[in-house]
């Protein structure tokens, strides 16, 4: 079904100045549609004087420059036009709840949902290298053992040092001597020198393993803030900004004061301020009146 559009006499001189721009280029309204992205019905409702289809000055705004660029329009000339017509108009932006047209909505839907999926996958991606990583292996140091010269044996000097030992001694250094030297003079019985004790260990340090974080906890600190209402499938905005229908599950919030409003048909809006602490989850449960005929 084609769309009715109203004429709206106070804005037909900037939508008739749109559409001899579009016209003199020879474009028709779906050939800017396909190159702004803009929606077909915006367009049309423009060059009809229709300057409220877009509630969201910015947004707006935004569309009357892609508007401009496409049909070789000077940007600033037509934003300058478009401000005379609101001014003529006596248009004023709504409040901030009214600018949540559909489309920005879903937008912003989707760029959370995005950021929510990409932030939460890189949480668990961390916790999951910081499980799987073994704990850091602290080898004890072993003192390594004195090297002992092949040409003098040690001897242990103590109580029973005796001359024998050092006859001992000398016997070993000359069965090291080269062939060429005089043979070494029979050695007179020597008593079994004492054994060098090796030299204690030192004690190892028992490292204790990370705690493994838990994913359960980690997932409950990204909760940020619940809703839910009376009767429940209310739509919820945080700071004028859609959250989905109640009961929600708000996620990554930023600490700080946040402004709750609830909408469901048939029933008041309802309206709440709560402080949103760093690690902790708030749960604002909202009972909804029916709404007065």
């Amino acid at each position: 079904m084609a769309m009715v559009l109203q004429h709206h006499p106070r804005g037909a001189h900037f939508g008739e100045f749109l559409r001899d721009a579009r016209e003199r280029r020879g474009l028709t309204l779906r050939d800017v549609s396909n190159e702004t992205k803009i929606p077909w019905r915006h367009l049309e409702a423009f060059e009809h004087g229709d300057l409220t289809v877009v509630r969201n000055r910015m947004y707006r705004r935004a569309e009357v420059r892609a508007y401009a660029q496409a049909v070789g329009l000077d940007q600033n000339v037509a934003l300058a036009e478009l401000e005379n017509a609101l001014l003529v108009s006596g248009a004023e932006d709504p409040e901030p709840e009214a600018l949540q047209t559909p489309d920005a909505i879903e937008r912003r839907h989707q760029i959370t949902a995005t950021l929510s999926t990409v932030a939460a996958g890189g949480i668990l991606l961390i916790m999951w290298q910081l499980w799987t990583k073994p704990p850091a292996e602290r080898a004890t140091a072993q003192p390594a053992p004195a090297a002992v010269s092949p040409e003098v044996a040690p001897t242990y000097v103590g109580p029973n040092f005796s001359s024998a030992n050092a006859a001992s001694s000398a016997n070993a250094a000359a069965a090291n001597t080269p062939a060429n030297t005089a043979p070494p003079t029979a050695a007179t019985p020597t008593a079994p020198s004492i054994p060098l004790s090796p030299p204690a260990p030192a004690p190892t340090v028992p490292v204790a393993a990370p705690a493994a974080t838990s994913t359960a906890d980690a997932a409950d600190a990204a909760i940020s803030l619940i809703v839910t209402s009376d009767p429940a499938g209310a739509r919820v905005t945080v700071d004028g900004i859609g959250r989905g229908t109640t009961p929600v599950t708000i996620r990554f919030l930023t600490p700080g004061e946040r402004t709750i409003r609830v909408i469901k048909d048939g029933y008041a809006s309802e309206e709440r301020s709560v402080r949103i602490t760093d690690g902790r989850p708030t749960s604002v449960h909202i009972p909804l009146r029916t709404a007065a005929n």
